[in-house]
């Protein structure tokens, strides 16, 4: 329990295995199910959600067998937080409901305050805001019962939470929310100060403080990336797909997909756009037909608020133009390269496939400041020699730097493009295009400088 509480699960693993297998050969069925339910915690904190859900189910029925009604409602709130990760909302509720019951019998307490935070995050999840308030607000009564520093701090979050969702002045929020993470920080909550630093970044987008927002969701993307390294790589994965977080590459240089990106909330609305509203363009489109996209792209960009919102539906029409399997918008900070969006060859958001991309290329393009435009890998000089390429198979790739007043904002990377496209003019002429568009919708703060 210690070592869960402490943000090392390893250990916590370690010695919940050997409790139960103690337990086993003891006969001992009360320890089994009291190890099973640790082991389930630790998995819930790796993000192996199954893990986690087989283990609290085995728990439960040896609880319930041997009436231990303590370790029974712990495993429903365990349950319910598992189920509420996976989506089943109204199993969750279920679990967490039959817990907080006995909770609330009891009194005030630590279970209390966990139980109406657990309800509070279902229902934000379920989009019910009154509901949400409703427990925060139980919850906020009971923790002026007890000194619980941690668990004050997670109500002081889903309390900047729900003042969002109302509207609620921003600058304000944004302190609250810096508070909760030098709380989070003091008490070494990895998870608590990760969540505040993606909402300080997303209040940061809305007032328009881009390199702050960046800086918070760096911040929070190196926790879960350090705190990923600790574990065993089949958990691993298993972590880093729960907080959204793409794994690095091998070498020193990393391109990664981060849990949440400078675009992460106007993204989401935008990438349903393209695949509700952008029709699939034909290898045999018209060209004028796509320069009009592109012309209208960039009307709508002069009327948005924020035209960075456009950058996936931009990406996703320069992907379909050219007819590429896949695309990426890659920026750079020192020697790390990030995905900024990516779209697949229908111009549905991509998330994976990150192996197909060959830093050596990108490198080139931002060092020398010159596309990459090869109809056939193997008969380019420039990365006909990139073993990477080959391995995953790419047949054909543009690598496109978007400049904008003399410097390179970001890079435009296509893999498998129509080969037709990187060689005729009129195709040269919509790459340009695109890559003007793309440029003026980055933030003017995401530029690098370029020896070129």
């Amino acid at each position: 329990e210690v070592h869960l509480v402490a943000g090392k699960p390893v250990e916590a693993l370690s010695l919940a295995a050997h409790g139960l297998e103690m337990a086993t050969e003891l006969g001992d069925q009360p320890g089994r199910a009291l190890s099973l339910h640790r082991e389930a915690a630790a998995y819930l904190l790796c993000g192996d959600l199954e893990g986690a859900r087989e283990r609290v189910e085995a728990s439960l029925e040896i609880s319930q067998q041997q009436r231990m009604k303590f370790l029974g409602i712990r495993n429903h709130l365990l349950r319910g937080r598992v189920r509420c990760h996976e989506g089943d909302l109204r199993g969750s509720e279920g679990d967490l409901l039959r817990a907080l019951g006995v909770h609330a019998r009891v009194g005030t307490g630590v279970g209390l305050v966990e139980c109406l935070l657990d309800l509070v995050d279902l229902h934000l999840v379920a989009k019910d805001p009154r509901r949400a308030e409703e427990e925060l607000q139980r919850a906020c009564e009971a923790i002026r019962e007890i000194s619980h520093p941690r668990l004050a701090a997670q109500v002081a979050l889903r309390c900047a939470r729900l003042q969002r969702c109302s509207g609620s002045e921003p600058a304000a929020i944004l302190e609250a929310l810096e508070e909760v993470e030098q709380a989070a920080r003091d008490g070494g909550d990895r998870i608590l100060r990760a969540a505040s630093l993606v909402e300080q970044a997303e209040i940061h987008i809305e007032l328009r403080n881009l390199d702050e927002a960046r800086q918070s969701y760096s911040e929070a993307d190196d926790l879960h990336h350090a705190f990923a390294e600790q574990l065993p790589h089949p958990l691993r994965g298993h972590y880093l797909s729960l907080y959204r977080v793409g794994e690095a590459q091998q070498g020193e240089k990393v391109v990664r997909e981060i849990s949440a990106e400078v675009l992460e909330s106007p993204v989401e609305q935008i990438e349903q756009e393209v695949e509700l509203k952008e029709p699939v363009v034909s290898g045999g489109s018209d060209h004028a037909e796509e320069m009009l996209r592109v012309a209208s792209l960039l009307t709508e960009a002069a009327s948005a608020s924020l035209p960075r919102v456009l950058i996936p539906k931009a990406l996703a029409c320069l992907v379909r133009s050219t007819i590429s399997k896949q695309g990426w918008i890659l920026t750079r900070n020192g020697d790390e390269v990030r995905v900024v969006c990516g779209a697949n060859h229908d111009g549905t958001p991509l998330k994976g496939s990150l192996e197909r991309i060959a830093l050596a290329a990108v490198e080139d393009v931002w060092d020398s400041g010159r596309a990459i435009l090869a109809p056939r890998v193997v008969d380019e000089s420039r990365v006909q020699t990139m073993e990477e390429l080959y391995s995953s198979g790419v047949q054909s790739l543009a690598v496109i730097p978007l400049y904008l007043d003399g410097t390179i904002r970001a890079v435009a990377y296509l893999a498998d493009p129509d080969s037709t496209r990187l060689v005729s003019d009129s195709g040269k002429m919509l790459l340009d295009a695109h890559a003007g568009l793309l440029a003026l919708l980055l933030p003017r703060s995401s530029a690098v400088p370029t020896r070129s």
